[in-house]
């Protein structure tokens, strides 16, 4: 089922954000890798998507993908995950806001 896990975090005032998930699986019947999508929403501006968030340690990410990842929306959205205690998954992910974003900074009308 497409967006059944959804949720909204705000960044603190030194851009860092936080938010605890499941660690996703691939869609059935599709060749695409594990992935979040990512919306951002800044003061005074329209809400934009950036690149989806993707493991490096995901086999179906593929080199063409790792590619057109590196070069995205947001900066590139691959992340490393690592386990921690108790078999938690954590990754980051930095984005670069409005890189790759048509008509940024100015807004488009």
């Amino acid at each position: 089922m497409h967006g059944e896990q959804r949720g909204w975090v705000r960044a603190d005032a030194q851009g860092r954000y936080r938010f605890e998930s499941i660690r996703p699986e691939e869609h059935p019947g599709r060749e695409d890798p594990q992935h979040v999508h990512m919306h951002v929403i800044e003061p005074g501006r329209r809400t934009y998507y950036i690149e989806n968030t993707v493991f490096t340690d995901d086999p179906l990410l593929t080199a063409e993908r790792r590619e057109r990842e590196s070069a995205g929306r947001g900066g590139h959205g691959m992340a490393t995950p690592r386990r921690e205690d108790e078999g938690v998954w954590v990754v980051r992910r930095d984005i670069v806001l409005g890189a790759g974003t048509p008509g940024y900074p100015a807004l488009e009308e």
